[in-house]
């Protein structure tokens, strides 16, 4: 049996989280083949990438 596969509103609902934090996963990186993916990848690439709405430019080391 094959896993199913969610679209970017039936993800966030089943992440109980709203469509933009999704959309915002693909913007960092994480794919959606045919615009669907399952839930386990989405779980799996958030362990990787906790916080999808972080700017990785934004991020600096220097400690000011």
């Amino acid at each position: 049996m094959q896993p199913e596969l969610h679209t970017v509103k039936e993800l966030a609902g089943l992440l109980k989280r709203a469509t933009s934090y999704v959309y915002a996963m693909r913007a960092q990186g994480f794919e959606m083949t045919g615009g669907r993916a399952t839930l386990q990848q989405a779980l799996n690439w958030l362990r990787d990438n906790p916080h999808p709405r972080q700017n990785k430019r934004d991020r600096t080391d220097s400690g000011e």
